[in-house]
């Protein structure tokens, strides 16, 4: 956001501050197409990079939880005595 310079209570730099609808703080349209398409570039080699680091995150804590045994059933029976006054 762009904020006027201080005034001293005179209008007269009202005219100097230019707004961000001004025509010369406009794209042209060739522009904003250049800036569209490399932002969609970006936002799909991004969404590419997480997916891929997702799927090897997910399989290396699953290697690892394999490793430990944390997947496998209890050898013991598990003992669940009812709650007694």
């Amino acid at each position: 956001m762009i904020f006027p310079p201080p005034s001293d209570g005179n209008n007269s730099n009202r005219q100097a501050f230019s707004s961000p609808d001004a025509p010369e703080n406009r794209l042209s349209l060739a522009r904003q197409q250049r800036a569209k398409q490399q932002a969609n570039k970006w936002f799909l080699i991004l969404l590419g990079c997480g997916l891929i680091l997702g799927v090897l995150l997910a399989f290396g804590v699953v290697k690892l939880l394999q490793d430990f045994g944390l997947t496998t059933k209890p050898n013991h029976p598990l003992r669940i005595e009812p709650y007694r006054n």
